[in-house]
């Protein structure tokens, strides 16, 4: 039973991760943070590796990394994406001025990424399920689906 809960919280922290953190960080420092995101999960993964061939309780050391992430859960600030997207201006204003400190464009910046999130919602409205599997998406779609190329 133990798996499928790691499974899936891995799952989470391998996606949720660098997305998070590619959209909060300001573009000058994007690619260095999620490098640096993708670098802790791969270290994380030696460790985890190691500590598999080498003691018998490898579920133990993976509360470490848990504990290690609540800790610093308080101290993470909101994504102001997400809170656009709840029309939460006000406080996404606030996450702006927090990340990209008080002296930052935050009218610009909100202005582009509500521009980003209408243009989004345009697009994905125009696409079905059907459109995975037509020109180009179809060979994404098989290369994903295990490897395979149609």
């Amino acid at each position: 039973m133990s798996k499928p809960i790691l499974g899936v919280g891995l799952g989470f922290f391998l996606t949720l991760g660098p997305l998070t953190c590619s959209k909060i960080t300001p573009v000058v420092l994007r690619g260095l943070s999620t490098a640096g995101v993708n670098l802790g999960i791969s270290v994380s993964h030696v460790l985890s590796n190691s500590v598999i061939k080498a003691y018998a309780g490898p579920f133990a050391i993976q509360l470490f990394f848990s504990l290690f992430l609540l800790v610093g859960l308080p101290f993470a600030p909101e994504s102001p994406w997400y809170l656009l997207r709840t029309t939460q201006a006000s406080q996404a204003e606030m996450a702006v001025k927090k990340l990209w400190g008080k002296d930052s464009d935050t009218i610009t910046l909100l202005a582009a990424i509500q521009l980003s999130i209408e243009e989004s919602a345009q697009q994905q409205s125009k696409v079905g399920y059907k459109d995975y599997f037509r020109g180009t998406n179809l060979l994404r779609s098989c290369i994903s689906y295990r490897g395979f190329i149609c």
